[in-house]
């Protein structure tokens, strides 16, 4: 009997059962094993450890002194004391330059506690350090008794674990198996026309799974037998089904084809990459007088030289996402457009429905709408008199600046320049006297400093100047030339001005770029403190790239 449940070719559930039992006892019985094993090693080991830190406290002291003396023959005794603890099986002691002053037992070259004690002792009350002293313990008897052990335990729970699966086996066939095989044959030959019914061989009263299942075979024979009579009756209404459907699909194919060719965009029907319909939309979008004219065309035909790799590479990923390509008309002329393919099978072979989309005007209305938001983002960062950019810009235009300057440890110069005396400017000659010595200013100072350099009017008669990749030194230099060249400037004659410039550069320890404002604003009116038409600069804690110090420049 047990080979029978235990053939796999008869008993493939009780095969698989009894691996089952046989992998996790014998997955739990190694892991029992293996922690109880562990347990027993790491208490040897520490036994082991414990006769080590013996010897240490016991010997080291007076082998300590047997070295400082260099007592051979004591010390020589004192490493044999050493050898004949359990498990030690080497000493040795060596000066305290490493060399080999004494050695006994046998050097190990694998498993074994090593132990390295330093040797220390005094001389007319003086601390000396004469050497070390190196134990080594051997593990071989920790592991030949691990392996007995192991091998005991791993015997003993492997026929315990055999026992116990040939009895469960031997029930599991008597109460599960055997059933099973009936249950099975009768399923084989359920006869739909015969009124007979599964019955278990069991002693009365046993109800379980194996009941369940019978009772459903026996139910399932029912529904069998009721569904067959069922499918003559539909059989029957089935054909009438099948006419009705079919005359709606021609309904259905004559509406598509009305759609089709009704649409407002461009729609291609293209079998192996090869035009087979068009409707009237695509004929107008592409330049044919008439269907012939495209059917036979291929898919790149429809397209400019430069869309082609697109195309392709579209049709070949049959994807279904839409994008833009140049297309080209039958006279050559090309035009934009938005393409979106689709695969389908029309009867029954593969094709590939695509529609075309002429963006001419769209594309000519984004164009005009970019240049409209360009034109008010340029009116909306600069100011209208001077054409320097306003406040706004420099806040989004600083941060950036600042940040890229930071990480590259390059310093950014700002410069903040008043016009002297404006407001008797202004009294004297009026205020379009004014707005003019303030538009020359700009452009004496647009003379002087490059095109990545960034003019700000921060308002009134003052403007902010940002130095890129310029130092305090050299910033210096192009406030100095500012400064003389508007003092020189005859353009706004019979006004003569002067200008005042603070100078700073960005910190690390700046938070924003108000704080180099700031700054630079500071130096300012130390510059007007001190006699106008001046240069100054203020001291920068922790600039980008190097410190600066204070200094004012004067010219009259």
């Amino acid at each position: 009997m047990l080979s029978f449940f235990l053939s796999r070719r008869r008993s493939p559930l009780a095969l698989r059962l009894l691996i089952t039992i046989l992998v996790t006892s014998s997955l739990i019985t190694l892991l029992a094993v293996a922690l109880q094993l562990y347990v027993e090693y790491r208490s040897d080991v520490e036994l082991i450890e414990q006769r080590l830190n013996q010897i240490q406290g016991s010997y080291s002291d007076s082998v300590a002194l047997c070295v400082w003396n260099f007592d051979r023959k004591q010390f020589n005794s004192q490493l044999e004391g050493i050898l004949h603890f359990p498990d030690i099986v080497y000493a040795e002691i060596r000066g305290e330059d490493g060399e080999l002053i004494a050695a006994r037992g046998t050097p190990q070259d694998k498993g074994f506690i090593r132990k390295e004690i330093a040797l220390s002792t005094t001389d007319f009350g003086r601390s000396v350090q004469p050497g070390r002293l190196v134990i080594v313990a051997s593990l071989e008897r920790v592991y030949n008794n691990l392996f007995q052990r192991g091998l005991i335990i791993l015997v003993t729970q492997g026929i315990k674990t055999l026992i116990v699966s040939i009895v469960i086996l031997l029930a599991f066939h008597w109460m599960v198996t055997r059933h099973l095989y009936r249950i099975g044959t009768y399923a084989r030959q359920i006869d739909l026309g015969s009124e007979q019914r599964l019955q278990m061989q069991r002693a009365p009263g046993t109800h379980d799974e194996l009941d369940f299942i019978a009772r459903a075979i026996n139910d399932m024979q029912d529904n069998l037998q009721h569904s067959y009579r069922t499918i003559a009756e539909l059989n029957q209404s089935l054909e009438h089904k099948v006419e009705q459907r079919t005359r709606a699909l021609q309904a259905s194919t004559e509406k598509f084809r009305y759609l089709f060719q009704n649409a407002l965009e461009s729609i291609g029907i293209f079998d192996q990459e090869h035009c087979v319909d068009l409707n009237k939309a695509g004929l107008e979008l592409f330049g044919f007088s008439s269907l012939a004219q495209a059917q036979g065309l291929h898919a790149l035909d429809f397209v400019a030289p430069e869309s082609m790799a697109i195309v392709r590479e579209k049709i070949a990923r049959q994807d279904a996402e839409p994008y833009e390509a140049i297309g080209r008309k039958r006279d050559g002329s090309q035009f934009p457009m938005l393409v979106k393919g689709q695969n389908a099978l029309i009867d029954g072979k593969p094709t590939r429905i695509t529609s075309a989309i002429d963006l001419t005007e769209i594309k000519r209305s984004e164009a005009a709408l970019r240049q409209a938001n360009q034109e008010l983002a340029r009116i909306a960062h600069t100011d209208p008199l001077t054409g320097a950019f306003n406040r706004r810009y420099l806040d989004e235009a600083a941060t950036s600046l600042v940040a890229l300057a930071k990480r590259e440890g390059r310093d950014i110069a700002i410069a903040m320049m008043d016009i002297d005396d404006f407001k008797p400017i202004n009294d004297r000659f009026g205020h379009d006297m004014g707005d003019r010595v303030i538009a020359v200013l700009v452009d004496l100072i647009r003379q002087q400093i490059r095109q990545s350099d960034l003019i700000v009017r921060f308002g009134g008669e003052e403007f902010v100047l940002m130095l890129p990749n310029t130092g305090l030194e050299d910033a210096e230099q192009v406030a100095e030339k500012i400064r003389q060249q508007v003092a020189n400037s005859q353009a706004v004659s019979p006004v003569q001005f002067t200008l005042s410039i603070g100078l700073t550069v960005v910190s690390s320890l700046d938070q924003n770029i108000s704080d180099s404002i700031a700054r630079a604003d500071k130096a300012l009116y130390q510059a007007k403190r001190e006699g106008k038409n001046r240069v100054c600069r203020t001291p920068t804690p922790e600039p980008l790239s190097r410190a600066a110090p204070s200094r004012c420049e004067h010219h009259e």
